[in-house]
């Protein structure tokens, strides 16, 4: 258990302080919830951390492989499979966008405020979808219905309306 919990924190570490980037981390977070991350917590991210989670799960899995306990050869394949069911969605995942690239890379949204506008406008389209779908909406008064509360009005957008009157063309 310990060997796929050192490749998970190893490989989000990798993740956050190599591929996103340590320095885009900062201003996410400086962005997000006001506060500077130390330059010094950016250098365990890219560096500290990784190298002792490597060091760990070399330490673990030597350790397992000279154990002094034998176990019968389908316990110790099962036991292997379960430890790699866990990491097993990495590099799955990893893998995903270049298949299937993910919804705003499209639009070129780059900083969480333009994403989380993104996610404000799909939830306003999936709410009026959802009104004018229900029993004994009537179709003038769903397409006039006001976005959900906390929503800024500005979220009814031409695209939702297009996407709304194509769902009522399939319906």
């Amino acid at each position: 258990a310990n060997l796929t919990l050192f490749i998970v924190g190893g490989v989000e570490c990798l993740a956050v302080g190599w591929v996103y980037g340590a320095d885009r981390f900062a201003a996410d977070t400086l962005e997000m919830a006001k506060t500077k991350l130390p330059k010094a917590l950016l250098w365990n991210y890219k560096l500290v951390v990784p190298a002792l989670l490597a060091v760990l799960t070399v330490q673990a899995f030597v350790s397992t492989a000279t154990s002094k306990v034998h176990f019968p050869p389908y316990a110790v394949a099962l036991g292997w499979c379960l430890a790699l069911a866990s990491a097993l969605p990495i590099p799955l995942l990893a893998i995903r966008p270049l298949c299937c690239p993910l919804p705003y890379a499209s639009e070129g949204l780059t900083s969480p405020r333009e994403r989380a506008g993104l996610v404000g406008k799909l939830a306003a389209s999936l709410h009026r979808l959802s009104r004018s779908l229900s029993f004994g909406a009537s179709s003038r008064g769903a397409s006039s219905a006001p976005a959900p509360s906390g929503l800024p009005p500005e979220l009814s957008t031409e695209r939702a309306d297009v996407e709304l009157a194509a769902a009522r063309e399939v319906r």
